[in-house]
């Protein structure tokens, strides 16, 4: 049986946050992808950690493999005709979605920016996937 991953990550330089620990090499990815019979997958980005140009870049290279899902970190805007714009880029760069990660980010989920780019993806025509593992208090971890 065929499988599709809904959620994958690549590294230009093949370090996972910055360490040497983890392999997220475009090659360990592909080969891990064919060991367990995933036929495509969600290339996800995540901003500040997995570039959306290397998203971008794979997701090209492999179009059969990959669907590309821009990351982006809504509180790196300071207006939210920002982020309106920033997320209709991305929908040009023909990203299928954004990733936000308030955890990894450190943001309330309910800030106003966050919602504002809920709210451009869906007129963007663009999915939203959201990290929600969240601190006791409803806020992210780390931010308190």
């Amino acid at each position: 049986m065929q499988m599709f991953d809904s959620l994958v990550h690549v590294t230009s330089d093949g370090r996972w946050m910055g360490e040497n620990r983890y392999d997220a090499g475009i090659e360990r990815l592909l080969e891990e992808m064919e060991r367990a019979n995933v036929y495509r997958a969600c290339l996800v980005g995540i901003a500040e950690y997995a570039d959306n140009d290397t998203v971008q870049k794979y997701a090209g290279l492999y179009p059969d493999r990959f669907v590309p899902i821009g990351g982006f970190n809504p509180t790196a805007y300071s207006n939210l005709n920002e982020i309106d714009e920033a997320v209709r880029e991305l929908a040009k760069r023909r990203f299928a979605g954004i990733k936000l990660h308030p955890r990894l980010n450190r943001y309330d989920p309910l800030d106003p920016r966050c919602l504002t780019a809920v709210t451009a993806a869906g007129e963007n025509g663009l999915v939203v996937f959201i990290d929600t593992l969240l601190g006791g208090s409803g806020t992210p971890h780390g931010t308190r």
